[in-house]
């Protein structure tokens, strides 16, 4: 268990197309400093050993010739192979940990991590709260095909090789929803922060 005293850390987690860009807005806007776990790997994708342990260990052929990581080939393998995918992440999610543990240390009293994978990443140990963000899965389904310009398909995949919303509500401590008016997500989102900071 790492020491980070004196810190507040809430894990956001949830579902792709759920809604967890509007809620670290929220977050921000109250004071914390946010983490993009998603960014962090995406840096974490050029380190140098990184990409030498997933050549000698991942199956597939995920480099481009010049070494960089191929992001289309690699979505393609762990978004439609679970194996692949548990193998990819067991290879990258200590480079991403240690990079976001260092990040937490100098980013002051309140930390929000957004971290879709929290809990593949082990990451939930560390927080002192859990938001998860949820929505119906069709729901999902059409923000991701809008938000990212793919196909039907390929947003259908990404959801199937992610938890679904009964997995959220079981492990977190919040559950925002949001299949309904955007303001009334807000505003549970802004009554969650103000929880949140009486705990302190």
């Amino acid at each position: 268990m790492v020491n980070l005293p004196n810190i507040m850390i809430v894990g956001l987690t949830g579902m792709s197309g759920a809604g967890k860009s509007t809620v670290c807005d929220v977050f921000e806007h109250s004071g914390f400093v946010i983490i993009d776990c998603d960014k962090q790997a995406r840096k974490i994708a050029d380190n140098r050993d990184f990409l030498n342990e997933l050549q000698s260990r991942f199956p597939d052929k995920i480099l481009n010739t010049d070494g960089t990581l191929n992001r289309q080939l690699t979505a393609k393998a762990i978004f439609t192979n679970n194996d692949k995918r548990k193998l990819y992440n067991r290879i990258i999610f200590p480079y991403i940990v240690y990079d976001i543990i260092e990040k937490i240390k100098v980013s002051g009293e309140y930390v929000l991590l957004d971290a879709p994978t929290l809990f593949d990443a082990g990451l939930d140990i560390i927080c002192t709260k859990i938001v998860g963000v949820t929505a119906d899965f069709e729901v999902c389904v059409n923000r991701i095909i809008k938000r990212d310009g793919i196909s039907r398909q390929s947003a259908e995949e990404r959801l199937w090789s992610q938890q679904d919303k009964f997995f959220f509500k079981n492990k977190c401590d919040f559950i925002l929803e949001n299949n309904g008016n955007i303001d009334d997500f807000i505003m549970c989102a802004q009554k969650i922060t103000k929880e949140l900071k009486g705990y302190i």
